[in-house]
């Protein structure tokens, strides 16, 4: 398998897991889906900024995208994997429409 196929089999995996549509992974990266839909099959590359940023939205490091470390924070308990969101946060947006960088960032 070829970095990008490891990638891009990575990046569906964390997508399927968090339960987001390929189109708001688009959308979060300011490409069109059927760029996207490359990315995950391992068929163009991407720039760096592009691999930051989906890192960071994941919550996993370059190297684990990219097969250099298997090695990667747990699955999410919530909101991604809870039956119901906690009552607390039921006013928050969706995390496809959170920016994971901000200026702070």
């Amino acid at each position: 398998m070829t970095t990008l196929q490891i990638m891009g089999t990575r990046l569906k995996l964390l997508r399927n897991e968090r339960r987001i549509y390929q189109r708001e992974m688009a959308d979060l990266l300011k490409v069109t889906q059927a760029h996207y839909q490359k990315i995950e099959s391992g068929k163009i590359n991407i720039p760096t900024l592009t691999l930051y940023t989906l890192a960071r939205y994941f919550g996993v490091s370059t190297d684990y995208l990219l097969g250099l470390s298997d090695e990667r924070p747990a699955p999410p308990e919530w909101p991604f994997w809870a039956p119901q969101m906690p009552e607390s946060h039921q006013n928050e947006k969706p995390l496809a429409e959170k920016n994971c960088l901000t200026e702070e960032s």
